[in-house]
Formats: C-alpha cells, sequence, structure tokens
C-alpha cells in the first residue's frame, strides 16, 4: 500500500511471494535467502516480522511498536492478517460519498417503482463495493491454513468447453442442428492449493439495510417510508437456491478438474460464512438441456417466452425441487469468520467508528 505511493521508484508488490521476499526480514536484520528457510517460516507464521518501509512521519502511519528511530526496525507480527493493507477515511471523503451517493439514487419521485428501484440500487452498490472486502475475507483465512494457497484473479471462463465446440446434441432428438448455445462464467476469483487442485470462490454480500417501513414496529415513529434500517442478519450454513445455477456454472467452465466452489456470505455487523458446494454432474446436464431447449424454442425462433415456462412439464418442476434441495445436502460448512476478523476501512481516527449511514454524524 506504501509502495503505490512511491511511484516507480518503488514498484508495488502484487503477490504474496513478492511481500514475503520483499518485506520479511529476520531477527538480525538479515534478509533470508534460503528457500529452506523461507519454507519453514511459511508453516509457522508467527515467526514472520516485517520491514517497516514507510516514513514514520506518514499522516497513515498507525504506530504498532515499531522504533520510529528506524525505518528498517524489526517487529514481532501483531498483524492479524496477510498483508499490511489498512486504508482509512477521513470525514471529507465520507462526506463527498454522501454526495455521490445522493446522486445514485436520485430518481423520479413521482414513479410508482421509485422506491423499490431505489432499494435494489443499494442493495447492488453494496455489493459491488464490497466485494474485494470479501475476497479479502477468503484470503486471510486460506493463508492462515496454509500461507502457500493462492487467489487468483480471473476473467471469463468456458471458451474451451467440448459443448462450446458442438452446439448441440445429436443424440436428441428434441433438439435441432441449428441450436447455438454458448456457456460462460466469470468466478470472483479461483482458488488453486498446493496439491494442483482448485475450486472457484464467489462471495456474495447481504446488503444491512432494509426499508424501515418494513421493520417498523412504532406507529409513532418519525422516518419517512424511504428511511432505511440496518438488519442484523443471521448467518445459516446453507446456499439459497437462487444461487446454486450460478455456482454450478462457475464449476462447469472451469473444468473437470473444478469440483466443488468456496462461497463467502458476508454481512456487515455479524462476519461472514464461508460454504463449500460440491459439484454435481447430474444437475449439470439437466441445466444444459432446459437451456437448449430455452435456446430452441424461443431464441431461434424469435418468440418472447411467457411467464413460467416450461413449468407445465413434470421434468423441469423436478429440476426445480432438486436444485432446491441441493442448497442443503451439498453444501459442507467450512468455518464462520468473526466481524472482528473481517479486515475493513478505518476511520482516520481511531476513537471513531466509521457509520454504516454516511449521513450519520
Amino acid at each position: 500500500f506504501f509502495r503505490l505511493q512511491q511511484g516507480n521508484s518503488n514498484p508495488p508488490l502484487t503477490t504474496l511471494q513478492e511481500m514475503n521476499q520483499n518485506l520479511i526480514i529476520v531477527n538480525n536484520n538479515e534478509m533470508e535467502s534460503s528457500s529452506k528457510q523461507r519454507e519453514k517460516r511459511a508453516e509457522n507464521p508467527s515467526s514472520l516480522v516485517w520491514k517497516k518501509n514507510h516514513s514514520t512521519n506518514d499522516s497513515n502511519n498507525i504506530n504498532d511498536g515499531v522504533n520510529s528511530n528506524n525505518k528498517s526496525s524489526i517487529r514481532r507480527p501483531q498483524f492479524p492478517f496477510a498483508a499490511r493493507y489498512l486504508p482509512t477515511i477521513t470525514k471529507t471523503e465520507l462526506k463527498n460519498r454522501k454526495y455521490v451517493a445522493s446522486q445514485k439514487l436520485e430518481g423520479n419521485s413521482d414513479s410508482n417503482n421509485h422506491r423499490s428501484s431505489s432499494a435494489m440500487r443499494v442493495r447492488m452498490n453494496w455489493g459491488n463495493a464490497q466485494e474485494a472486502s470479501s475476497i479479502l475475507t477468503a484470503l486471510n483465512y486460506l493463508w492462515k491454513l496454509d500461507p502457500n494457497i493462492v487467489v487468483e484473479e480471473v476473467g471469463m471462463c468456458g471458451a474451451g468447453l467440448e459443448l462450446n465446440q458442438t452446439t448441440y446434441n445429436r443424440n436428441d432428438e428434441h433438439m435441432p442442428q441449428q441450436l447455438n448455445l454458448l456457456l460462460g462464467a466469470s468466478p470472483d476469483a479461483v482458488v488453486r492449493y498446493p496439491n494442483g487442485t482448485l475450486e472457484a470462490l464467489e462471495v456474495k454480500n447481504h446488503c444491512p439495510f432494509v426499508n424501515a417501513r418494513r421493520r417498523r414496529t412504532n406507529t409513532t415513529n418519525k422516518n419517512t417510508d424511504d428511511d432505511f434500517v440496518i438488519r442484523n442478519m443471521d448467518l445459516t450454513p446453507s446456499v439459497p437456491a437462487a444461487y446454486i445455477p450460478q455456482l454450478m456454472m462457475e464449476m462447469l467452465c472451469l473444468g473437470p478438474a473444478c469440483s466443488s466452489v468456496l462461497m463467502v456470505r458476508q454481512t456487515a455487523t455479524n462476519g461472514a460464512v464461508i460454504l463449500r458446494l460440491r459439484r454435481d454432474d447430474h444437475w449439470l446436464q439437466e441445466m444444459i438441456y432446459w437451456l437448449q431447449r430455452f435456446v430452441s424454442d424461443y431464441v431461434n425462433t424469435g418468440q418472447s417466452p411467457p411467464s413460467d415456462f416450461f413449468w407445465q412439464d413434470e421434468r423441469y418442476k423436478k429440476f426445480i425441487q432438486y436444485t432446491k434441495q441441493i442448497g442443503n445436502t451439498h453444501v459442507e460448512l467450512v468455518d464462520y469468520v468473526k466481524h472482528s476478523s473481517i479486515q475493513r476501512v478505518l476511520a482516520s481516527n481511531k476513537n471513531e467508528m466509521l457509520p454504516l449511514f454516511l449521513d450519520s454524524s
């Protein structure tokens, strides 16, 4: 974080390996060069010490016991996360964020859908803004299990699928040969383990804001119908059915080597839960069948699908029921992450707590 401020004179460190090589030093102020020593330290993360590589006069500096008279001083590892990432925000920046948020939420107050669309914007913006922190939660958790686990950035996956090369099923008499079905998915990240296995990583951030009108118990409440309140969401070790198709598609598009997906469901006030959803090839084949039917019946014919299309088909009903079951039967609880163990932005003043509402004083 501090190297980024130094420009080209000190290139930023982008991986944990680079951070270990450039920032970690031994107690006698000499850099370790032996790979065996590094492996030994990786097995015992508590033995790591970090070199302070920025001026102690920096306004963002946080006093953690390092000797301010020596810029390369040694400190015992007090920091509980994989990398020292401590961005701060000032009251002026909070005020600016409030203005930007108000601009995004502006809409036609005469519209019947204004309130619902505003609530949806809030949820979407919260999820987008918090995605990076949830990936960081997964990274920090996995790092404590094994420093050699890598969380990789990834884009669209699935280009190498055989399905995308053969765009129809020659053995299915219901599928016309002009079908053109292309599949792709983009996980939030990919987790690569030292033994060569990989998992998709998908994060979901549950918005803490709900419409006050729906939660109001006191009829004398002076809040307007547009006001929001904060909910404390309890986390359960299950995957909502609405997420199953996305997670299964990610496993399919990462190839046969991906047999599971790691899912982080994170809240604003109650920590996070990490789950693992196992791959189900039978479900995937059914999903492909119904996607092909949709393309065949509506896309290729240029017809708009009616409401509840396919619902009269018993095979489709069974597929929907099976999808609901998978959210419980195919899910493994990995762990719960306490709220205090989630790495978040800090207030510039240590004595202040950052409010969830931007207009809070």
